[in-house]
């Protein structure tokens, strides 16, 4: 987890209400209201798949403290065979993008990473393309629906992805 990410203030009860709450931000206030991102980062790599849903329902201010969080859990050794978490932040990236974007380019280049992880690591992942599709079509879909989240000179980046 990155140092920079540990400095930052935790989000206030107030961060948490200044948006109107979605299906899932209430499940998310209990998890994660008060958590260090350390903490954060524990219960992510514990269940990408049921708190990344979680995640994306947060609101901006704090989305933009915990988001960064998934993607470099995405990037560690951690989420190796991981595939219903990678499969998840896909989506959780194509339906927060312009969050994502609101959050500056620190947020823009994780993202952008960890999608370019996803989609040239499938195998890596344990994600059978039976299952959950060619992560790398997915991917580069995402890609043609928000261009700012493509990473610049990655490899798999081109628009062939």
């Amino acid at each position: 987890m990155s140092e920079s990410r540990q400095a930052l203030e935790v989000p206030s009860d107030s961060d948490w209400r200044s948006e109107r709450w979605g299906l899932d931000t209430e499940a998310a206030y209990r998890k994660f209201f008060g958590k260090s991102a350390h903490e954060a980062y524990r219960i992510i790599a514990a269940d990408a798949l049921c708190w990344g849903e979680e995640v994306s329902d947060m609101p901006d201010r704090v989305f933009h403290y915990y988001f960064p969080l998934y993607a470099e859990y995405i990037l560690s050794q951690e989420a190796e065979c991981d595939s219903d978490g990678a499969s998840s932040f896909i989506g959780r990236a194509a339906h927060r993008a312009s969050s994502i974007v609101a959050g500056g380019q620190s947020m823009i280049s994780l993202t952008s990473l960890a999608l370019a992880r996803i989609a040239n690591a499938q195998d890596w992942f344990d994600a059978n393309p039976s299952i959950y599709g060619s992560f790398r079509e997915r991917v580069s879909a995402v890609w043609v629906a928000h261009p700012c989240l493509k990473p610049k000179g990655e490899a798999g980046a081109s628009d062939g992805v």
